[in-house]
């Protein structure tokens, strides 16, 4: 008050002060003890900020026992104690290409090891099974698997508890990511981990780590996700955690995969990147892994979200040729690029079609996965590859197409073909000029076709010369007679009405015309 002594200014305090004097008094720290310290134990402690920041407890210490942390995982242990030194008995060993894991750490007994990186609840999850600790005695909320420490590179994939294999994989930067497993759940998903981990005589089956450095290690996340029965959809923010989909990761040959350059060069454009390319890259590389460790149900699944995403041809035709070839060669080598053509045949048509011509070109391998695909041949058989072709800009003439199909001695699929409008009079001139394409005037269907009047053309006149069997017959069903009406005579002049004055003028110059209708 104003009328208050001044020596009474002291007793009263604002509220604002109050607060802060409270707000002093509150705990800043609280700590969880999981193993007490004491001078024979090696203590952990993990420093971590709560969640939400405007809990009254700005700070969360969690003491662990620093050898269960280290014994559950190699790279805990390497964060936690450094990466060790040999002894020169062991570095001997390892130098004479023995395996020895010998090592001495400087580290005293007693002695407190300190972590700032971290989820509290993926922690607490962690740390609560490891020292046998029930969920009624602990004292907040606990994360649920896959437990994620991207920030050590550690992914548990299971309960801790259950976690007896050690998978490490390479993370594109070099550090090697360690993916915690369920041994059982890998050995019924794949022959190859159970014959690892049975068999005496491997070494993983005594060691329980496989070390996989030139693996992928976001393909292995994917796959070891799905072995363990979590929904990649419902999980992505751990699968971006592990890699963001390695888009920077070379190929052995130390370039880039076509597919990520691709979308490197769409994000130069448009300043966004183009997810769709470096999803198919990730997927081919799972796949792989799948064929290599025989995962069969789930490479079962990749070949299925292949087959039915309406995005792939679209990407596939807007490569470049050599980086095309270098992607469907990898496809081709997994052994599903004839399975994958006949759906992509089916369900997009002309976007496959120069693709597809594109396989037929390379030859080898990969026209023969063309012909091995069913639906590919019947797209071509049908025409409307063909056809597609034609109206494709910059596309291959049908002499060269068709000459392609002469060489691999598939011309013979012309014969079931019901469309023929990709055919007109030039391109039939240039195809008599072929003569390695003279086997076509022993297919049925192109003979029937090329007699209908749409090809009744002058052009073909000195073509045409050298067939004279062919040549009178063309002739003969172009220039059909008139029938006389109510009768089923022939009046033996032409059918002047269907022949344009111009057209008939030249093709008075033709000796062989003349001949036939003087």
């Amino acid at each position: 008050p104003a009328t208050a002594p001044l020596g009474d200014c002291s007793l009263h305090v604002s509220k604002t002060q109050m607060a802060m004097t409270k707000a002093e008094a509150l705990p800043r720290c609280r700590r969880e003890i999981f193993a007490c310290e004491d001078r024979h134990r090696q203590t952990l402690t993990l420093q971590l900020p709560t969640v939400p920041a405007s809990s009254a407890v700005a700070r969360l210490e969690l003491v662990a026992d620093a050898a269960l942390v280290c014994s559950f995982s190699r790279n805990f242990e390497k964060l936690i104690l450094g990466p060790g030194e040999r002894s020169a008995a062991a570095e001997a060993a390892a130098c004479s290409g023995d395996e020895c894991e010998e090592l001495f750490y400087d580290a005293l007994p007693g002695e407190t090891f300190k972590i700032q990186e971290g989820d509290v609840t993926t922690w607490r999850r962690l740390l609560a099974e490891l020292h046998g600790v029930t969920v009624q005695d602990l004292s907040g909320p606990v994360a649920a698997p896959p437990l994620c420490f991207p920030g050590s590179g550690v992914f548990c994939l299971c309960a801790p508890s259950r976690a007896d294999v050690r998978l490490f994989a390479s993370s594109g930067s070099g550090a090697l990511v360690e993916f915690l497993c369920d041994g059982s759940l890998l050995c019924a998903a794949s022959p190859f981990f159970a014959a690892a981990l049975s068999c005496s005589r491997w070494t993983e089956s005594s060691s329980r780590e496989f070390l996989m450095e030139h693996d992928d290690a976001c393909a292995w996340c994917q796959i070891l996700l799905s072995v363990h029965g979590f929904d990649l959809g419902e999980h992505l923010a751990v699968l971006g955690a592990c890699s963001q989909f390695q888009r920077h990761a070379d190929c052995q040959d130390g370039k880039q995969h076509p597919l990520v350059a691709a979308a490197a060069d769409v994000e130069a454009q448009h300043g966004q990147p183009c997810q769709d390319e470096i999803k198919l890259c990730h997927e081919l590389r799972v796949l792989g892994l799948c064929k290599k460790y025989l995962l069969d149900d789930l490479a079962i699944e990749i070949l299925r979200a292949l087959r039915d995403d309406q995005s792939i041809p679209k990407q596939l035709q807007g490569l470049p040729k050599n980086d095309f070839l270098q992607v469907v060669l990898e496809m081709n080598v997994l052994e599903v690029l004839r399975l994958l053509l006949g759906p992509w045949c089916a369900a997009h048509g002309a976007a496959v079609a120069m693709p597809l011509w594109l396989l037929l070109e390379a030859g080898g391998d990969m026209a023969k996965a063309v012909f091995a695909s069913g639906g590919a041949v019947a797209f071509i058989a049908s025409g409307n590859f063909f056809a597609s072709i034609a109206d494709s800009p910059g596309g291959p003439g049908l002499a060269k197409l068709l000459l392609v199909l002469v060489e691999r001695g598939e011309l013979d699929l012309l014969k079931t073909c019901k469309r023929w409008d990709w055919l007109g009079p030039e391109a039939l001139n240039a195809l008599l000029q072929e003569e390695e394409l003279m086997p076509l005037m022993q297919i049925p269907t192109f003979w029937q076709e090329i007699r209908r009047g749409r090809f009744r053309s002058p052009l073909l006149a000195d073509t045409l010369d050298p067939f004279p069997r062919l040549y009178e017959d063309l002739l003969d069903s172009w220039f059909k007679p008139a029938q006389q009406n109510g009768t089923n005579a022939c009046h033996s002049s032409l059918n002047l009405p269907q022949v344009p004055p111009a057209e008939l003028a030249q093709w008075t110059r033709c000796s062989r015309f003349r001949r036939r209708h003087d």
